[in-house]
């Protein structure tokens, strides 16, 4: 597993693959073993990094204190210090704010973004919203990481009981307080105001069933330039791992799109 130094805090990643730049961005609570669905396909075809985030999987040291422009830098060094270019990035829920944020820092990094069940801001609006925060933090700290495990897992993956015990075997690993300082830098983030600021094509990935409203969704989808939006029907948050034959369909999709487009302004270029 490669790894890197950056601001002398260690961060692990994987490689895989021959071809165009993918990065992999996981969620909260998660790591690169998430993609395993997605690494196998993509690697056939793509070079693909997979980081673990701070305080995620391998990485397990956080920058103090920690914000999601320091999950941006961080993927932007494994991107610099590969030397590969412009890269797709696809992010996940905490992924796709980190996504979202490298756009903004690095752009010459980004030559697209996937952005699946996420947000342009994670700071919570409305008694509903602060109250789930509030609960998610009581079950994490007063019952532990194992309780917390089953509750979520039942959530994520309500039709598989498979899933659900491979979650809770992860999540379980997750260190309590490096999750609650990952989360709380989450919460207090957002770049709505910078939304048309993001210039390469985005595609947003939303479940049927995700946490998040597909209105909200579509509120922010409005403010960038080169957005499209697609549905997965029948899927809940954790869609890459839930239904990962419908996901990889779309993220293909999204790729093949790109390549015509790049192949294109290359033709029309060279006459």
């Amino acid at each position: 597993m490669p790894s890197i130094e950056i601001n002398n805090i260690p961060s692990s990643y994987e490689k895989w693959g021959r071809g165009p730049v993918i990065v992999l961005i996981h969620g909260l609570g998660s790591s690169s073993l998430d993609w395993r669905p997605q690494i196998e396909e993509l690697s056939r075809n793509y070079t693909v990094l997979v980081p673990d985030l701070y305080g995620h999987g391998q990485s397990t040291v956080l920058p103090q204190p920690l914000s999601i422009l320091d999950f941006a830098d961080q993927v932007a060094a494994i991107l610099d210090q590969e030397v590969l270019g412009a890269a797709h990035i696809v992010g996940l829920s905490l992924g796709g704010a980190v996504a979202f944020q490298l756009a903004l820092q690095r752009p010459e990094l980004v030559a697209s973004l996937t952005i699946t069940n996420s947000r342009a801001s994670f700071r919570p609006s409305g008694w509903r919203e602060k109250m789930a925060v509030f609960n998610r933090s009581l079950i994490s700290r007063l019952l532990g990481m194992k309780v917390f495990s089953r509750v979520l897992a039942k959530k994520l993956f309500p039709n598989s009981e498979q899933l659900q015990k491979l979650f809770q075997t992860r999540f379980v690993k997750n260190n309590p307080k490096n999750y609650r300082l990952c989360m709380q830098a989450l919460l207090n983030w957002s770049i709505e105001l910078s939304l048309r600021s993001i210039t390469c094509p985005v595609l947003i990935v939303v479940s049927e069933y995700d946490y998040y409203p597909l209105e909200d969704t579509k509120t922010y989808m409005e403010k960038i330039n080169n957005a499209q939006l697609v549905v997965i029907e029948g899927a809940h948050h954790a869609v890459t791992l839930e239904n990962p034959k419908a996901f990889n369909q779309v993220l293909r999709d999204h790729l093949e799109q790109q390549r015509s487009v790049e192949f294109s302004s290359a033709m029309g270029a060279s006459v």
